[in-house]
């Protein structure tokens, strides 16, 4: 190879740091010729050394740099890209360059670029201060014994900022907060210490004995100053000396001050708030009930929602709340919640931990309690109450007006001397005249007088005769002057039966049972009135044969028995041929009683109306009418006006299961047969109306029933082509009932459902006035899905649901295929997949026919995985940040095409590369798509790649023009030197 000679290079720094003494790489630039000052043209192996002398020597560093593309001559190199510099450049360094196998150049001595050189000379700057150690100009750490001011020459401390302009001396920290794996922090364990530490934006000032503020102690946006503080949660606070604050939030200050509790604040000494968003402030306090107080001195919350004052308090249960000293402790019923027994507020007056008491206690139902701690009554009071209103005064008593306001009132005295007994003892009182209550001029032996409504005796036997609603009660009701409203009164309040009797007939002449039955000679009456024996009616007329009947009001008397039928008469008399027979009237056994026109007479002929009366009936049928063919009753209620109520036809039934009508039509036959067929012809009538009226128990107005196949419970109709129509119409007035209510089966409509409207406008219409009304829920037990299902014909095209098990809504086909998938979780909706991992998830191609001009930020960038991301190209997301090489060469090795596409050529012909021609020059901007494994170019990116080849080009370019010039230059001088010459020559 013929021997290479260097005719120049430039060499300048560039650095990816702060650090201008160790540039990560240098960009060298030159001319290589060989022996006749040729300018090379190739590709070549470059070697490149760095020596500390200019012959001779070691090298330091070296890298080998293979398949250089020299063109005419020009070399750029990237030095430091093969093999990192580990050399400090404040020394003078001398490069030596071997073209292949050759001999290597002569040595080239480095020089910097003016910055450089500027560093440089910093580096030489002369510290006069010879307190400083350390150097400067490496990354090792400097270090200063003495005291460092910036702003004042005078620091009086070991960093000492001084600024005098009022929007100066401001000092600023800046770091990046890491949430996943941050760095330890600058130190740990012991010390003392003022600290920063940005990887979880925390700070901490004091002194630690341990491992107070060690990277597991600290959580994220917390602060810990003072002796021994731990702030170990995010965006905890501890101050004071050994105070923790371990929860989310949570605040500690003081001395031994503990907040283990998320959001929770404990304050002074030796507190501790454990609940959630709790408070516990002064010495010794416990908060440990969610949202619970205490203040003061040994107090504790214990309690949810309770508060705790005072001086060795406990509120124990939820919702409690105590004062005082000392009070009592007892077993809740509910720490958490609200318990009728538990206590509600509680004033402690204990002296100490052995004589605990209560002044006062609450409870949750209401109970008051003075003195006591456990009420039985809304006011309990242990010992005597002193009540200094109402006038009180020695030997008074306290009587109540009529809205309860007591006052204290001079008892009556009795001063008549005949009385005997004591009044408050077992023994008899005896008194010779008349005794009056309420009364002071008594008119009888006994006279009870009241100005109230009532006024009687209740005479009871036992305990429960305490109230008015026990014993026996004898009195007056008396309410206004209308002899209406006064009346006696004689009520046995208890259960049990009411017995008047004579003769020490202890059973009773006459007994009233609970419920109203009356006995007359029975002590066990089953019906409202029944008598043993029998009655005797001496008004109405009597007389022999004659029957008791009463007229419209219910007002009975004696009335003869006259019947005449086709001249025959049967009168009442009392015989036993008095009531009417059919067989007397000649009849036979199957004829019936049939109205000729005139009168009622036995017939064979089953049709009309009839009466079966001779024709022996079922033992459970009072009475029977028959008709063959025709209406076998009929009821008519008729007026000259035909205004107003009437019932054509009653039945009743008093029996506790029995029936009042009765309708059934036994035939079996096919024929359209109606049990109870009912009309109404009256504009606003009905045709059938039954009710239920009793307002409890579990009762009907309309039971319909059908115990065939294909039968129908109950059908309505209305038969009528126009107007608005019901066929059965339900209404309620309560909000809590039901309009409609079906159970079982299923529920068809073959016209239109209107929810909230009466106009549907499809199958199913609902409309509300917002939410919820407007709303449809679909519901499913825990665990499953609940959706829709969408058929076309028979065959089920589409499913909507929520489809727990992957905890979504999940649109798919009748395939199975999933279309659509929305992430419950965070609301991640995904195309054919039901795990997005974006916010949209596409599996598969995705198509947008038409995307409108306008801004944008920037491009869409498809990542490895498949995740759209919008392009960036911030210095702030970048490092390891390198100048393009041999970008020309790369250029002038790609192919460019036209083409079709082979499954769309209606695109027409394009333009762009071969991505397997382009994976062999550029491989960086080639890329596989994981799916269907076919290679794409990322042909944004190639404009760097242009960009560094059109700036290696116009450099050869300059090369090339500067080469032209000295060569007319050479030119020039050579011209002038051959005019000259010639001029000379031509001269001799």
């Amino acid at each position: 190879m013929k021997q290479c000679t260097f005719l120049a290079a430039i060499l300048f720094c560039i650095t990816g740091s702060l650090y201008s003494q160790i540039p990560q790489t240098i960009s060298w630039q030159g001319i290589l010729q060989d022996a006749d000052s040729k300018n090379l043209s190739g590709t070549y192996s470059l070697t490149v050394k760095l020596y500390d002398v200019a012959t001779g020597g070691t090298a330091i560093w070296n890298e080998t740099h293979s398949s250089v593309v020299i063109a005419d001559g020009l070399v750029n190199l990237t030095l430091g890209s093969v093999t990192p510099f580990s050399i400090n450049f404040a020394d003078e360094y001398w490069l030596e360059i071997t073209v292949g196998s050759g001999t290597p150049l002569p040595r080239i001595k480095l020089s910097s670029v003016p910055y450089a050189l500027h560093s440089k000379t910093a580096e030489s700057f002369n510290e006069t201060d010879p307190t400083w150690s350390g150097n400067a100009n490496t990354t090792g750490t400097i270090s200063r014994s003495g005291k460092v001011g910036i702003g004042t020459s005078s620091p009086t401390a070991l960093l000492h900022i001084f600024d005098s302009e009022t929007t100066a001396g401001d000092v600023l920290f800046v770091g990046n907060i890491d949430w996943t794996t941050p760095r330890n922090p600058p130190t740990s364990g012991a010390g003392t210490r003022m600290m920063w530490y940005p990887d979880k934006a925390a700070i901490r000032a004091g002194y630690v004995s341990g491992n107070h503020w060690d990277m597991s102690n600290i959580g994220m946006s917390s602060v810990a100053m003072g002796y021994n503080t731990i702030a170990s949660d995010h965006g905890a606070t501890a101050f004071g000396s050994g105070t923790e604050a371990s929860g989310y939030g949570s605040t500690a200050f003081g001395i031994l001050t503990t907040a283990p509790g998320n959001v929770a604040t404990a304050f002074g000494n030796n507190t501790s708030s454990t609940g959630i968003a709790t408070t516990a402030t002064g010495h010794s306090t416990t908060a440990s009930g969610d949202y619970s107080f205490s203040m003061g001195y040994g107090t504790q919350a214990l309690g949810q929602f309770s508060l705790s004052m005072g001086k060795e308090t406990s509120a124990l249960s939820g919702y409690e709340v105590v004062l005082g000293s000392y009070n009592t402790e007892y077993v809740p019923e509910n720490a958490f919640g609200w318990s009728e027994n538990d206590r509600l507020f509680v004033i402690g007056n204990g002296v100490g931990d052995f004589a605990p008491s209560n002044a006062m206690t609450v409870l949750k139902n209401g109970k008051v309690g003075i003195g006591t701690e456990n009420p039985t009554h809304h006011l309990d009071v242990e010992g005597q109450i002193r009540i200094r209103g109402g006038n009180p005064d020695t030997g008074k008593v306290l009587t109540s007006n009529s809205l309860g306001v007591a006052t204290w009132e001079i008892p009556q005295s009795e001063t008549d001397p005949t009385w005997t007994g004591t009044p408050n003892e077992t023994s008899s009182i005896g008194r010779t005249g008349k005794v009056g209550i309420g009364i002071i001029n008594p008119q009888n032996q006994l006279h009870i007088n009241s100005w109230n409504v009532f006024s009687g005796i209740l005479m009871t036997n036992d305990a429960s005769g305490t109230t008015m609603d026990d014993g026996l009660l004898l009195g007056t009701q008396y309410q206004d002057d209308e002899p209406n409203n006064r009346y006696a009164i004689i009520l046995n309040n208890e259960n049990s039966k009411l017995i008047i009797g004579t003769n020490n007939n202890n059973a009773g002449d006459l007994t009233i049972l609970p419920g109203g039955n009356t006995g007359i000679g029975t002590s066990t009456p089953s019906t409202r009135l029944d008598v043993n024996g029998q009655i005797r009616i001496r008004g109405g007329s009597p007389g022999t044969g004659k029957l008791l009947t009463s007229d419209a009001v219910g007002l009975a008397s004696w009335q003869p028995v006259a019947i005449s039928v086709d001249d025959n008469n049967f009168s009442g008399d009392g015989s036993s041929a008095s009531p009417l027979k059919m067989k007397q009237m000649g009849a036979s056994n199957g004829q019936v009683l049939k109205w000729n026109g005139s009168m009622w007479w036995p017939y064979n002929d089953n049709e009309g109306i009839s009466l079966p009366y001779y024709e022996q009936c079922s033992t459970n049928v009072g009475f029977v009418i028959h008709n063959e063919k025709g209406i076998a009753v009929e009821g008519l209620v008729t007026s000259t006006t035909n205004i107003g109520g009437g019932t054509g036809v009653m039945g009743e039934s008093r029996m506790d299961n029995g029936t009042g009508i009765y309708a059934l039509a036994s035939s079996t036959g096919s024929g359209t047969t109606y049990a109870l067929r009912a009309e109404s012809k009256s504009g606003n009538g009905f045709g059938l109306r039954a009710a239920a009226s009793h307002t409890t128990g579990n009762n009907y107005g309309v039971w319909g029933s059908s115990a065939s196949s294909q039968g129908h419970g109950v059908i309505g109709e209305n038969s009528s082509s126009t107007g608005t129509t019901y066929g059965v119409r339900g209404i309620v007035n309560s909000s809590a009932g039901f309009s409609g209510f079906f159970t079982g089966g299923k529920f068809h409509v073959t016209g239109s459902v209107g929810i909230g409207t009466v106009n549907p406008g499809a199958g199913l219409h609902l409309k509300g006035s917002g939410f919820p009304s407007s709303f449809m829920y679909i519901e499913s037990n825990t665990g499953q899905d609940a959706g829709l299902r969408i058929y076309e014909g028979s065959i089920d095209k589409w499913h909507i649901f929520n489809n727990s098990n992957q905890a979504g809504l999940q649109i798919y086909n009748t395939g199975g295929e999933t279309a659509i998938f929305a992430k419950q979780s965070n609301a991640f909706v995904g195309l054919g997949t039901t795990a997005p991992t974006q916010k949209l998830d596409v599996n598969g191609n995705a198509r947008f026919r038409s995307i409108g001009s306008g801004a944008y930020f920037g491009v869409v960038n498809r990542t490895s995985d498949g995740t759209l991301t919008t392009a960036t190209s911030d210095i702030r997301f970048k490092e390891n940040i390198l100048t393009l090489e041999n970008s020309l060469e790369r250029v002038k090795q790609l192919r460019g095409v036209s083409f079709t596409w082979k499954s769309n050529p209606e695109y027409g012909t394009r333009i762009g590369f071969i991505a397997q021609e382009f994976e062999k020059v550029v491989p960086e901007l080639v890329f596989t798509n994981p799916d269907d494994g076919f290679m794409g170019i990322n042909y944004a990116e190639m404009t760097a790649v242009l960009v560094e080849a059109m700036k290696e080009q116009q450099t050869i370019i300059d090369e090339q023009n500067k080469r032209i010039l000295n060569q007319q230059n050479e030119i020039d001088e050579l011209k002038l030197k051959y005019e000259k010459l010639f001029q000379l020559l031509s001269n001799k």
